[in-house]
């Protein structure tokens, strides 16, 4: 559950070490498998920090797992207006080897 873990420190230092955190996230989301974790890991696809959203999705494309495909899609619509995550996202499914 460590994963949950930098999750949860992650929502509550929206500035302090930051950086840091995703980084740990990323570390910690190749090595996922679990659907549950992923899809928390997902949910930080709608922060509103367009930085974040970035980097969950190019996490997100580095778990060859459908739920990682099931995040990134689900983020196209919810991001159609914010150019740099929807590049991110839109490159994580290519990664994953989406085709539509």
């Amino acid at each position: 559950m460590r994963l949950r873990e930098f999750l949860a420190a992650l929502l509550v230092l929206r500035r302090q070490n930051r950086r840091r955190l995703l980084l740990a996230l990323q570390n910690e989301l190749r090595v996922v498998q679990d659907a549950d974790e992923i899809g928390a890991a997902g949910e930080l696809l709608a922060d509103p920090s367009d930085k974040v959203r970035v980097a969950i999705a190019l996490a997100l494309s580095e778990v060859d797992h459908p739920a990682s495909v099931d995040m990134l899609l689900a983020a196209l619509a919810s991001n159609e207006k914010r150019p740099m995550t929807l590049a991110a996202v839109a490159s994580g499914l290519g990664t994953l080897g989406y085709e539509a």
